[in-house]
């Protein structure tokens, strides 16, 4: 700041020096009726002090290019930022593309899950194991695929996308030698180490926890009152939202939804569509009850029996 304020300060002293010498010298022509190049005594006069002045200018320039690199960039390099510019933004556009809207891994999210069963044997675990990184490699392999329609981008060679999964040995071994020590069936969730973008390695991290029952077979998940004299759509839809809310309510208990995108209810559509004809069969308010079909864990899935009863 201060050198700049000095920089200006020079050149304004100079400049007015020079503007000085050049307007005196340019008068002292002109009385001695001084001639140059054949001009008359006053056109020489001008001559000078346009002269000067250019000299002025060219001083400034030069006194400020010396002193400023930004300066000598700006007069002297625009057309190269310019096409530096220009490249820049092709890269990332470039990399936008190959990268599309959104992360296909957030991290930390769990994409694939096996049961370990407590007492199991060295090799019964590291098959389990090997059959968890697998799933989670088929994920990678599905979603990469997934985006690449998206995208118009190609595959490579054979149609697939190799090496997309990386696990160290030492996030291994820690797993397998806590499984050892288990004492109650085990959740395993392969989880992404880093958000991954098309075409990014997924790094793999174990989560585990214990697959405690959740809900006990016959329990009630969740209860709603429907009307059955509502739209056909509408009960529909109504039944939809229920079913939601019991998805909502198990993972609450602690159900793990294993991939994210996928839904938690194991119900046939036959069997909601059978629901709906028999709720509007009522034509009245209904109490819709989901009862756990069996025992239900923490590794899923949520299977329910619906029961319906007028009000």
């Amino acid at each position: 700041m201060v050198r700049g304020i000095l920089i200006i300060a020079l050149v304004m002293c100079v400049g007015g020096i020079f503007a000085y010498l050049g307007s005196e010298f340019g008068r002292r022509v002109a009385r001695r009726k001084i001639s140059f190049l054949g001009l008359r005594p006053r056109y020489t006069s001008l001559l000078i002090i346009v002269l000067v002045g250019m000299f002025v200018t060219l001083f400034t320039i030069t006194v400020i290019s010396f002193y400023s690199q930004r300066a000598r960039m700006a007069l002297f390099g625009i057309r190269e930022l310019e096409s530096q510019r220009a490249l820049l933004l092709a890269e990332i556009e470039e990399l936008n593309k190959g990268r599309g809207s959104a992360a296909l891994f957030r991290m930390n999210e769990p994409f694939a899950l096996t049961v370990v069963p407590r007492g199991e044997g060295d090799s019964a675990r590291e098959r389990l194991v090997a059959g968890l990184i697998e799933a989670a490699s088929r994920e990678v392999e599905r979603r990469n695929s997934q985006q690449a329609l998206f995208l118009k981008a190609n595959l490579l060679p054979g149609g697939k996308r190799k090496d997309l999964v990386t696990l160290s040995l030492a996030e291994r071994e820690r797993l397998m030698e806590d499984l050892s020590r288990a004492t109650e069936n085990e959740v395993v969730l392969a989880c992404a180490g880093n958000n991954a973008y098309y075409g990014d390695k997924v790094s793999l991290r174990f989560v585990r926890y214990p697959n405690r029952i959740l809900f006990k077979k016959g329990e009630k998940l969740f209860v709603a009152h429907l009307e059955g004299k509502a739209t056909e759509e509408k009960v529909f839809f109504d039944l939809l939202d229920f079913m939601r809310q019991v998805e909502y309510r198990a993972e609450r208990r602690g159900m793990v939804r294993v991939p994210q995108s996928q839904p938690l209810v194991d119900i046939p559509m036959a069997q909601v569509l059978a629901a709906v004809k028999e709720i509007r069969g009522w034509g009245t308010w209904v109490e819709v009850s989901a009862l756990a079909r069996n025992d239900l864990a923490a590794s899923g899935p949520l299977s329910f029996i619906l029961k319906i009863t007028p009000q």
